[in-house]
C-alpha cells in the first residue's frame, strides 16, 4: 500500500479496470463522464449525481467508460469523524456541485499548495455538512437518471422523462426533491453544463455544435446559460 500527503487535483482514468488498495483515504469527486467502481464488493459509479469516499485499506476496483474527468482529494491523515461512515458512494447536493465547478476551474488556472489545501477542507466540510449522504436512490429514478444522461442532445421534456421511468410529472418532480435536494430541471441543467465544458475542453467542435450537442438549438440561449453556470463565455472557454 501507498502513502502520499494529503493532495486536490484534477484526473481522468483509463477504461482498463484497475484494482488495489492504498494507507490513504481518498475522495472522487464527479466533474464530466463516469467512473465505474467497486469499493469493498459494493458496485456503483462516480458521476453527475454522487462521488465515492475509499477509506484507507478499502479494497477497490474503477475504470470509465467515457472521456472523463473528476476532483480527487488523497488525505494521509484522520478522516473527520463525521466522514468515517462514508466509506461508499454518497449523493452530491447542489451547493457541493457548484463548489465542484469551481475547484475545477481554479485547480486548471494553477493555485498555490496553501490555496489547495484551504480548498481542500471547504471541500471536506461542505461534504459533512450534506443532510442526506448515502446513495439510496429509488429504481424508477435511476431510469430517468439514465434516459437525461443518454439523450443530452435532444430537447427534453420533463413529462418525456417521466413517462420513461413510469411516474407521472409531480411524481418525478417529489422523487427529484427528496432523493436529489434539486428539480429535475436544474439536474439536467447540471448535466448540460458539464457536458459543454468537456466537449468545449476536448473536442474540436464549434460552440454552435456543442450547443446542439448539449440540446440547445438556439445558440444565444446556449451562450447565456453557459456564461451564467460558469462564470465565463463559452468562446472565452474556447
Amino acid at each position: 500500500m501507498q502513502s502520499v500527503s494529503n493532495t486536490l487535483d484534477v484526473r481522468s482514468y483509463q477504461a482498463d479496470v484497475c484494482e488495489h488498495q492504498h494507507s490513504y483515504h481518498q475522495m472522487v469527486m464527479p466533474l464530466r463522464g463516469c467512473l465505474e467502481m467497486e469499493i469493498d464488493q459494493r458496485a456503483g459509479r462516480v458521476d453527475a449525481r454522487q462521488g465515492a469516499v475509499v477509506l484507507a485499506g478499502s479494497a477497490h476496483s474503477f475504470a470509465a467508460t467515457q472521456e472523463n474527468g473528476f476532483i480527487v482529494a488523497d488525505l494521509s491523515g484522520d478522516m473527520p469523524e463525521t466522514l468515517q461512515d462514508l466509506g461508499g458512494f454518497v449523493v452530491l447536493s447542489p451547493s457541493l456541485s457548484d463548489y465542484l465547478g469551481f475547484l475545477s476551474r481554479a485547480l486548471l488556472s494553477g493555485v498555490s499548495e496553501g490555496n489547495k489545501q484551504l480548498m481542500l477542507q471547504l471541500l471536506l466540510q461542505l461534504l459533512c455538512e450534506q443532510p442526506e449522504r448515502r446513495v439510496q436512490l429509488d429504481r424508477r429514478l435511476q431510469l430517468a437518471l439514465d434516459f437525461m444522461q443518454q439523450n443530452l442532445g435532444s430537447p427534453l421534456r420533463i413529462q418525456q422523462v417521466a413517462g420513461m421511468a413510469h411516474l407521472s410529472s409531480r411524481q418525478l418532480q417529489n422523487l427529484f426533491q427528496q432523493q436529489l435536494g434539486l428539480s429535475p430541471q436544474h439536474y439536467l441543467l447540471q448535466l448540460r453544463m458539464q457536458h459543454a465544458l468537456t466537449l468545449l475542453q476536448d473536442t474540436d467542435l464549434s460552440v454552435q455544435q456543442v450547443a446542439d450537442a448539449c440540446g440547445y438549438q438556439n445558440l444565444s440561449a446556449f451562450s447565456a446559460r453557459f456564461s451564467t453556470y460558469h462564470g465565463y463565455s463559452a468562446r472565452c472557454f474556447r
